[in-house]
């Protein structure tokens, strides 16, 4: 998963033996084939385990080869972010106990808010959270220079310090997914999640006051907010489809969600193959939809054949 966000930044700026226009995309999107398959092939999983850490590998040396192409080609991203938190994630599950995960997602929710509030950047005598400025900014500028967020180039939002508290995110989910998969009445777990989604909305917009809801950063109050969110949309949809067995209309959706990956990877990867064209907001919608049907067609002929593309 991390290899194939940091594909979606090396993309457009492949070379090949001086080819340019049609020549060069249709280079770029063999190359894009390969490594699809190496990452997301049905094959031996220690096979793909090296082929990905392989892989990992070109890309640093790519980027750090001085190459004038790859030079400032942005390494984080958002499947980059999920999957060290799927990495960490794992790890807790398979070798921790539920009190445990919970203890580490608390420690890290309380840690990363008094690093950030406490510790003041390199240069600055007192903390802030402004951007360009705060701490999180400061380890992305001195670790990720030239391969961070064009559009900043001074901070990452998906930056190494701000990946800490997603990984509290990640094990958020990791506990409720354990409370789904328990021996409890299906009523009782869409109360308890009710419950916690509740309790965890609450206690985000209380630290709000002292510690802003902040996605960029991707501060503690932000955390527990969405995680509430989350929770509280998933008993809802759990009580409405599992208990109340209330499934009209559910079909669309569960075609699109048992094939995420392959969704994201092409729809990241088919707009940087064709020359860019003015965007005006009518022709944007129309593209929208377009795309949708597109893909909700490919998605229903997957599902149909039970064909499930995953990392």
């Amino acid at each position: 998963m991390f290899c194939l966000g940091v594909f979606f930044n090396f993309f457009g700026n492949i070379q090949l033996f001086g080819l340019e226009g049609i020549p060069l995309v249709i280079g770029r999107l063999f190359i894009t084939a390969l490594v699809g398959y190496a990452l997301m092939g049905n094959f031996n999983s220690k096979l793909k385990t090296y082929l990905a850490v392989s892989i990992f590998a070109i890309y640093l040396i790519l980027a750090y080869s001085g190459t004038e192409a790859y030079q400032n080609v942005r390494l984080p991203g958002v499947l980059q972010r999920i999957g060290i938190i799927y990495f960490i994630a794992s790890l807790l599950y398979l070798k921790t106990t539920q009190k445990t995960q919970l203890l580490v997602a608390i420690g890290i929710l309380l840690g990363y808010w008094a690093i950030m509030t406490l510790v003041p950047a390199p240069g600055f005598e007192i903390t802030n959270l402004e951007k360009g400025t705060n701490l999180a900014a400061w380890v992305d500028s001195a670790v990720l220079k030239g391969h961070m967020w064009a559009v900043t180039n001074t901070w990452d939002p998906e930056g190494i310090l701000s990946t800490i508290p997603s990984i509290a995110t990640g094990i958020i989910g990791l506990l409720i997914g354990q409370l789904l998969n328990s021996p409890l009445l299906k009523m009782e777990k869409a109360k308890k999640m009710a419950i916690i989604g509740v309790i965890l909305i609450c206690l985000g917009l209380l630290w709000n006051i002292i510690f802003p809801i902040n996605k960029a950063l991707w501060t503690s109050s932000y955390v527990v907010y969405t995680a509430g969110l989350a929770t509280l949309t998933l008993a809802i949809l759990y009580y409405c489809i599992d208990i109340a067995n209330y499934k009209k209309g559910t079909k669309l959706f569960l075609v699109w969600g048992v094939n995420p990956m392959i969704v994201f990877f092409l729809s990241e990867i088919i707009p940087q193959a064709f020359p860019s064209f003015n965007n005006p907001m009518t022709a944007s919608l129309v593209f929208a939809l377009l795309y949708v049907s597109l893909w909700t067609i490919l998605l229903g002929y997957f599902y149909k054949k039970k064909m499930y593309f995953k990392v």
